[in-house]
């Protein structure tokens, strides 16, 4: 699925109109609608990565919490501990200090 993102217009007619030069695939789409007046009247929900440690790079918390709503499955159980075996080859063990 690809993403993208923008700002659109509402009309009354319940359409939404993105901008232009913004091209769109015909078919279905998925769509979020997050509407100023909402964001400012509801508290910022928790998010899922909330409880890491301190210290721990934004990024490294968006790029875990992708990988969450990417559901992987059948992957290995120690894919983390042994990356350099799975991705280059090399033997297990090797990514230890």
């Amino acid at each position: 699925m690809t993403t993208i993102r923008f700002t659109a217009d509402i009309r009354e007619d319940q359409t939404i109109h993105p901008p232009v030069g913004v091209h769109l695939a015909l078919g279905k789409a998925e769509v979020i609608v997050l509407q100023p007046s909402d964001a400012m009247n509801r508290k910022e929900p928790k998010r899922e990565y909330d409880s890491f440690p301190a210290g721990v790079p934004e990024i490294a918390k968006d790029l875990a919490q992708f990988a969450r709503r990417q559901n992987p499955q059948g992957l290995p159980p120690d894919l983390a501990m042994n990356h350099d075996h799975y991705l280059h080859g090399a033997p297990k063990g090797i990514d230890q200090p």
